[in-house]
């Protein structure tokens, strides 16, 4: 999606800024729409993710002597990622037939899948910081 180098109209005339002034405005409003986007796809992510750590706290402290820390994180993690594959799957369906963005269907699952990753990371975070408060944190 760029810009058209050579102008049937000529460069210098009136036209011509029309046609510049038009694409820089839709290229302006893709952007605030993708920022948005990932906005949006982070917050539901770390919506999704609030009670995956925090609210099994008892049940870690009571077989903790069975497992160390990381590999109930990795157990975690690894039940939970059908979801996480499939959140940014189901969100881009119909988002990328109606918005038509600039690179390929799988660019942007590939971004859309590391943003939800990230978000689902701060929203375990949260829910092992805000012990007795997650549903205020979220």
């Amino acid at each position: 999606f760029t810009a058209a180098p050579v102008f049937c109209f000529g460069e210098g005339t009136p036209a011509a800024r029309i046609d510049l002034a038009q694409f820089r405005d839709v290229t302006s409003k893709l952007v605030q729409a993708l920022t948005l986007t990932l906005l949006a796809v982070t917050i539901v992510s770390i919506q999704v993710s609030l009670n995956l750590l925090g609210g099994e706290r008892a049940i870690y402290w009571r077989e903790s002597r069975h497992y160390s820390v990381w590999a109930y994180l990795l157990g975690k993690t690894a039940a939970t990622l059908p979801l996480t594959l499939a959140y940014p799957f189901l969100f881009l369906l119909p988002f990328y037939q109606l918005f038509r963005p600039w690179a390929t269907w799988q660019v942007y699952y590939g971004i859309l899948v590391l943003v939800q990753f990230a978000g689902e990371g701060i929203g375990q975070l949260i829910s092992l910081l805000a012990t007795d408060s997650r549903q205020l944190a979220g």
